[in-house]
């Protein structure tokens, strides 16, 4: 059985969009909590949310990508971007097949349902888009992370609500430490 350590870190979080930002509000006691609009523009009840602020994904995506990709992917491809930068290694001297991609997600794309269904209510099935699936599912996410860095090895998205990253983390642990997997 292989050792397993974790050798970068990437982030996106309501308390910080790098490590350091993370950890530092992490020591700080931030939340990250707000009170918030769901539906901006439909109603003017308050709810509480954890939103992710200041981000942009800009310098990874262009125009036309980030209008068919959701959030969720986006802050995907940001995240490994930033881990596989941390890491400090040249993963390319690395089998692609023993390189894998597993991301949590609790729910998928919720960014684009939601957009959708106001569309779908609004002005009718025909005016809903026909990226809508591929947009909203959580396993785009770990595939187009997958087709970014080149790792052609186990891909998927594990779905475990609140415990979804949790779930990841430890399902790449034990692709590494059992010999499934070099690099999760």
């Amino acid at each position: 059985m292989s050792r397993v350590v974790i050798t970068g870190v990437g982030v996106v979080s309501p308390i910080g969009n790098t490590k350091e930002d993370f950890w530092n509000s992490l020591l700080e006691g931030k939340h990250g909590f707000t009170l918030e609009q769901w539906f901006p523009g439909q109603s003017d009840e308050l709810n509480v949310k954890a939103s992710v602020k200041d981000f942009s994904a800009d310098d990874l995506f262009d125009k036309k990508e980030i209008r068919r990709t959701d959030i969720l992917t986006q802050y995907a491809v940001y995240a490994a971007d930033r881990a596989l930068k941390d890491a400090g290694t040249d993963f390319k001297d690395l089998d692609p097949y023993r390189c894998g991609v597993i991301i949590g997600s609790g729910i998928g794309g919720m960014e684009t349902t939601q957009e959708e269904m106001l569309t779908y209510h609004n002005k009718g099935n025909k005016r809903v888009s026909v990226f809508t699936i591929p947009k909203m599912i959580g396993n785009m996410a770990a595939g187009t992370v997958a087709i970014r860095t080149g790792f052609k090895g186990v891909n998927y998205c594990t779905v475990s609500a609140c415990a979804s990253g949790t779930h990841a983390i430890g399902e790449a642990f034990h692709a590494i430490k059992h010999g499934y997997m070099d690099v999760a």
